[in-house]
């Protein structure tokens, strides 16, 4: 097995058959390096609405496109091409798609691992609210600033 982006030889997993690629350990350094989490709360037609968008996405090369499909194989979410078809685009918005991925690297990320571990724990708390009803638009501000979601100015419903 040849790695998808360099094309240099790949030993064999030593415990699982799987290819050194498909490692939690490398795939995690890639995300580490071109992935993104992100929590975005939006205001809609100048109304008060609230369905956050928690996503992870990983923009990769056409050189790296087998590791987008590799992640898409696993844990679902799009691929879609972007910037004239020159990068792939894996985005998942799914939270159960979302809990597994975050689960399954959390414990390897070095760079984003802070990142990460807010958007799991952002996540998990804003299903636990979403379940109780829609708070007041102060509610969410507050909300927003416990979980250093990111910095808003207060938001007012007219």
């Amino acid at each position: 097995m040849k790695c998808p982006i360099c094309g240099y030889r790949l030993k064999q997993g030593l415990k699982t058959g799987e290819e050194t690629w498909k490692s939690p350990f490398y795939l995690a350094g890639v995300i580490d390096s071109e992935g993104c989490f992100a929590v975005t709360p939006r205001e809609v037609a100048g109304k008060w609405y609230l369905p956050h968008v928690f996503a992870i996405a990983l923009l990769a090369t056409k050189e790296w496109k087998a590791v987008a499909d590799y992640l898409h194989s696993q844990y679902g979410g799009r691929i879609y091409p972007a910037w004239e078809r020159y990068y792939y685009r894996w985005v998942i918005y799914r939270e159960n798609q979302l809990l597994k991925f975050l689960n399954d690297y959390i414990p390897y990320l070095k760079i984003k691992h802070d990142g990460a571990e807010r958007l799991r724990t952002s996540l998990i708390a804003y299903v636990q609210l979403s379940s109780k009803g829609k708070p007041t638009c102060e509610y969410w501000n507050e909300w927003i600033r416990k979980y250093k979601v990111r910095e808003l100015k207060p938001l007012v419903i007219p």
